[in-house]
């Protein structure tokens, strides 16, 4: 029948979509989900996706309007939820975010993930003792959770000032002293604080734990940028895009290096070599899942 066809379609659609965003490709899966909501107009997982890959190409608005439709049809769908709260917060609609986040915290208050969103919509909108309230929740039920963590540390330093901030981080990290979010983390306080070598040390231990991870190298090479330690850089970019030739982000990264460097040339041509890879590579902080 004309509908099984339509859906047969849909799902081929969808699973091309879907492989599509993994590879970063998101004006080519963009179009797959549409073709998806086109055949199934009220297919709600579809228009999430088409939310999804609409949000990785900023168009937040647009996703927000795909989320609506999708909620239309399944209010009870906790991905949908989380992601147009997402949406909201990057269009800075933070009380929308919190109305949706504090339904979410009272739905299923021992789960830690939920507490945490509510905490950082919370946050946004100004609730800072509810939102700390929200965090110490979510690492009541979940300690080593470090997006929480981070949060907490984050208003300590806006209350506090940097030290009650660095003090909160070395005492989670004794508990998980392998976590790049949290070692990151607590370089950056110390940049704030100005203690630069402490701040090294860091970012160096953050990539040498996870050394093939865009995130920690990009931390590493900001701290010789605002160091002007340009030469400390160019050898570890190097090293790193003889691994990963294709991310074009890094090119970009050792482009402007070369810039520094007063290396015209040099800067021109690495520019141009990353021109085909930048639709493919994404680079973002490590999140929970």
């Amino acid at each position: 029948s004309t509908q099984s066809r339509s859906s047969a379609a849909s799902d081929v659609y969808k699973r091309q979509g879907i492989s599509l965003m993994e590879l970063g490709k998101i004006e080519q899966a963009k179009y797959y989900f549409e073709k998806v909501v086109s055949l199934i107009p009220n297919y709600g997982s579809a228009l999430s996706n088409l939310a999804q890959s609409e949000m990785l190409a900023g168009n937040y608005s647009q996703a927000i309007s795909n989320l609506l439709d999708a909620k239309k049809n399944d209010d009870t769908s906790t991905s949908v939820t989380l992601l147009l709260v997402e949406a909201y917060i990057k269009t800075k609609q933070f009380t929308k975010a919190k109305i949706l986040t504090s339904k979410l915290a009272a739905l299923q208050p021992e789960n830690s993930y939920f507490q945490q969103q509510h905490g950082i919509a919370l946050g946004f909108s100004g609730d800072i003792a509810e939102a700390r309230i929200a965090f110490e929740k979510s690492l009541a039920l979940e300690p080593e959770n470090s997006e929480a963590i981070i949060h907490l540390a984050r208003m300590e330093l806006v209350e506090q000032g940097p030290q009650p901030a660095i003090a909160l981080l070395k005492s989670k990290l004794e508990s998980q002293p392998n976590s790049t979010p949290l070692i990151v983390e607590l370089a950056d306080t110390y940049m704030k604080s100005n203690e630069k070598e402490k701040a090294l040390n860091h970012y160096q231990q953050a990539f040498d734990f996870d050394n093939q991870n865009g995130f920690t190298l990009i931390k590493l090479i900001d701290y010789y940028f605002a160091t002007s330690k340009y030469n400390k850089a160019e050898p570890i970019l190097l090293a790193y895009l003889q691994k990963h030739p294709k991310d074009g982000e890094i090119k970009i990264k050792l482009g402007h290096l070369y810039g520094k460097l007063n290396q015209p040339l040099k800067a021109i041509k690495t520019f141009e070599s990353a021109i085909p890879d930048l639709s493919l590579i994404h680079i973002s902080e490590p999140t929970r899942q």
